[in-house]
């Protein structure tokens, strides 16, 4: 049964999945046919045996049409426009007085014993913070 998928990584994975599923379903019917569980026709039938290939067939033409599916939403996905998941900044109340964005005013200007700039904010009319004041 050939099962078209498109080219990529994940997709290389999904299709190396199901041709190790049917190797081992081979395999087992090998196996199970060069004992003597094979030749012994009350343990183990024809009827048996291809019972459970169709099972596994049912499994793999699944298994290939949740992977066409999952394709498709990945296909959707990288196509589709991003969605705005910032908000918009909200309106600042009247007198507050807060730097521009981008700019280094309003913060403290002392580093930290990492060497690090200080991360706070200076207190108003001052270029350092609380702590760093003193």
């Amino acid at each position: 049964m050939y099962l078209p998928f498109a080219a990529g990584k994940g997709h290389a994975l999904h299709r190396v999945q199901i041709v190790r599923r049917g190797l081992a379903v081979v395999a087992l019917a090998s196996l199970l046919c060069g004992s003597a569980a094979c030749q012994d026709s009350e343990q183990v039938s024809n009827a048996e045996l291809m019972r459970a290939v169709q099972e596994l067939r049912v499994e793999v033409a699944s298994l290939g049409a949740k992977v066409s599916r999952l394709e498709e939403e990945l296909r959707q996905a990288r196509t589709a426009p991003p969605t705005a998941s910032v908000a918009a900044p909200a309106a600042r109340p009247p007198g507050f007085a807060a730097a521009a964005a981008g700019s280094a005013e309003g913060q403290c200007t002392a580093l930290t014993k990492k060497g690090s700039r200080c991360t706070r904010k200076a207190e108003s009319g001052g270029k350092y913070c609380w702590q760093h004041k003193r």
